[in-house]
């Protein structure tokens, strides 16, 4: 009732009346200990208000003495799954006292009692404490003024799941899917299982027999991973690592220098590289290992021109590109000295023109006729000119020298040409013989404007003025005229024997042969024509198939020359 205070005693006793106010000011109901191991009960109280009335008394009560306050535990989740959690639970259960049981988790037992220094939760109705780490703990239970403590719990920190290696292997070369993720850990508890899979759902155990817990993955992409490292409580370890790739190994040509000259083998090709790992090694026309080598100027030298060379190239990680290159052509001089004889009436004269193969180059050409210093075209004093004339007989040498650095020489020899004479000399009765000398040989010879070849006897049958031009292989030539006196006369037989022994057998005029229109009859004594001859024919001694008896015949000789000569006579036939 409000305003109203109250009291209370011991029933049965004249102990004065107690205020309620004495322990709890606006207390109605209040809590009254007894040590009943004094005073056993039982147990009644007079309550009285401050308004002065009677007292009242209350029910009577025994009570019995507390059973011994005792605690249960439940350690099966004392445990951590994985180092460093705080994951230990601890379920504990009071029995016994007087109930309304109120726990606390102590970290000492000494004091047995909670205290600001060893509390490590603070008393709670519940006997369950959560979210512990490693250590030793207590539970102290109080129920009224009944008190407990635990056994020690001790809650033990696991081996912890320790990443002891990992390498993520680049991809050999760019493009390449062999890179690799080398894994090992230790610690944890049981079996230790890696993953690198997108969903996390493949795990897999150590595949390295000298390392058991060293997990390598293979033929990968380069890309980040997150890798997932598992014990057998699901302690995880997780990280990212990318697995790189080189730059692309990219070739080309630096430069290619063409062969000086053909044939020289003296080109060279200079490539470039880019990307890729370093140091690089290369190989010419091949990709056989064993043919690589470094080649820190990136230059081949002494090659062959107008071919086309592939050129490997490999880096430190054996990824390969090559470059074809092909290399100019060295300049085709071939150089030929032509030389042209010719005549300036009996003159002989000469002209040489150097040429070279390739007539595209002569614009890059110099030209330098026996040069005393044909070190190079300055020196040599070379010009354009590629043709002399009139060169003195004799050893030359024409030096040629390109634009490019190209240069060499052709040797040639002048002969030596006397001038063209010509000599003209009887040698028969009815024979003319002509003698070239000097010019150029080859000598073709015209008597009376008629080409004879090379036969130099020209036949005269007529006293005459006969012209002798020669002419030789250079077209030089010469013309000579000599009045011919001819003396060939007719020697007329004065018998034959036509027996057939090839002694005498048939009878002709003699030196017919200088009278080419000669005609010859012949005439028995009956005056009958029994042979008819020229320049050529003969006659047997017969006519008409039969032999003629012996016997004089009689000849007319008509020699049909200029000066007109007949000859009459006779000769005998003898058998």
């Amino acid at each position: 009732e409000p305003g109203v205070s109250y009291f209370y005693r011991r029933s049965g006793t004249a102990d004065p009346f107690i205020p309620l106010s004495t322990i709890d000011p606006l207390a109605t109901v209040v809590q009254i200990t007894e040590d009943i191991t004094l005073d056993p009960g039982p147990f009644q109280y007079d309550v009285q208000n401050s308004n002065g009335c009677p007292f009242e008394i209350s029910n009577q009560i025994s009570l019995d003495p507390a059973a011994p306050l005792v605690i249960a535990l439940d350690l099966t989740n004392a445990t951590i799954n994985c180092a460093g959690e705080a994951t230990g639970i601890i379920r504990s259960e009071a029995f016994g006292g007087i109930g309304n049981y109120v726990y606390t988790l102590l970290n000492s037992d000494v004091p047995p009692l909670p205290t600001a220094g060893n509390t490590e939760r603070s008393a709670q109705s519940s006997g369950i404490f959560r979210d512990l780490g490693p250590g030793t703990y207590w539970v102290y239970a109080e129920s009224g003024g009944c008190t407990a403590i635990s056994t020690p719990i001790t809650i033990v920190d696991p081996p912890p799941l320790v990443l002891d290696y990992i390498e993520a292997v680049p991809v050999s070369c760019f493009g390449d899917v062999d890179g690799q993720l080398i894994i090992e850990a230790s610690g944890g508890t049981g079996v230790i299982r890696y993953s690198i899979a997108d969903q996390l759902s493949e795990f897999f155990e150590g595949d390295d027999p000298m390392f058991p817990n060293r997990k390598t993955f293979t033929d990968l992409e380069p890309r980040s991973y997150e890798v997932i490292i598992q014990d057998d409580l699901g302690c995880t370890i997780t990280q990212t690592i990318t697995i790189t790739e080189p730059t692309e190994l990219v070739a080309g040509i630096g430069n290619s220098i063409p062969e000086t000259c053909l044939g020289d083998e003296d080109g060279a090709v200079t490539v470039f590289v880019n990307g890729g790992t370093a140091p690089y090694e290369f190989a010419l026309n091949s990709s056989d290992p064993a043919d690589f080598a470094p080649n820190p100027t990136m230059t081949f030298s002494n090659l062959r021109g107008g071919e086309t060379y592939v050129i490997f190239i490999r880096d430190a990680r054996g990824c390969e590109t090559n470059v074809i290159v092909p290399v100019g052509v060295g300049v085709d001089l071939q150089p030929e000295a032509v030389i042209n004889y010719g005549c300036d009436g009996i003159f002989p004269n000469n002209t040489t023109v150097v040429s070279v193969q390739d007539t595209s180059q002569y614009s890059e050409l110099l030209f330098a006729l026996d040069p005393a210093d044909p070190t190079d075209a300055i020196t040599a004093l070379a010009d354009v000119n590629r043709t002399w004339g009139d060169l003195p007989a004799g050893d030359h040498t024409v030096y040629i020298y390109h634009s490019n650095g190209c240069s060499t020489f052709v040797d040639f020899t002048i002969d030596q040409y006397d001038p063209l004479t010509l000599d003209l000399v009887k040698t028969g009765p009815n024979e003319l013989t002509a003698t070239a000398t000097g010019g150029f040989g080859g000598y073709e010879y015209f008597f009376q404007g008629i080409s004879y070849g090379d036969v130099n006897t020209y036949e005269v049958f007529e006293d005459s003025n006969v012209t002798v031009r020669v002419v030789d292989q250079q077209g030089c030539e010469a013309t000579m005229s000599i009045p011919f006196d001819f003396t060939g006369m007719l020697d007329i037989p004065n018998f034959f024997t036509p027996d057939g022994d090839n002694n005498n057998d048939v009878w002709f005029p003699k030196n017919r042969d200088l009278f080419p229109n000669i005609d010859v009859k012949i005439y028995d004594r009956y005056g009958r024509v029994v042979a008819v001859l020229n320049q050529v024919t003969s006659w047997d001694g017969t006519y008409e198939g039969s032999e003629l008896p012996t016997g004089d015949y009689w000849y007319v000789v008509n020699a049909n020359d200029k000066e007109k000569q007949q000859y009459v006579g006779h000769f005998t036939l003898y058998r």
